[in-house]
């Protein structure tokens, strides 16, 4: 999914596609900071594209690209035009991003022993 799908998608979302050029120059920044943030948050540590014009692609997972991604561009965006919308932006974002990363498997691991090999209460009577 390229930046230009998600920013057409925000720009359906917020009602404003007639003014879709006004927005378009602040959008590549935007989904900048947005795509490190969640890559930090799905400690997605593999090489991103590089994201240099709104053609390039997103590098993400397509159900964040598409169901998360927008809402967050939207409040952005309409930060100073409308803030009361880009505030039910915001949380619609955040509430997705929740919810994509709880439903992410965690990582299981051997958990290892600090303070030695015994087990305390090991050779106890219970």
């Amino acid at each position: 999914m390229t930046l230009n799908d998600i920013f057409d998608l925000a720009m359906i979302l917020s009602d404003n596609e007639e003014d879709a050029d006004l927005y378009s120059p602040r959008a590549l920044g935007i989904l900048k900071v947005l795509r490190r943030e969640i890559a930090t948050l799905c400690d997605n540590r593999d090489a991103l594209p590089v994201l240099d014009s709104l053609d390039s692609v997103f590098g993400l997972e397509d159900e964040l690209a598409e169901g998360v991604v927008p809402y967050g561009l939207a409040a952005h965006l309409l930060l100073e035009d409308n803030p009361g919308t880009a505030s039910y932006f915001a949380q619609k974002y955040e509430e997705g991003l929740r919810y994509y990363l709880s439903r992410k498997k965690a990582d299981l691991e051997e958990i290892e022993r600090s303070y030695g090999l015994l087990d305390y209460g090991g050779f106890a009577r219970w």
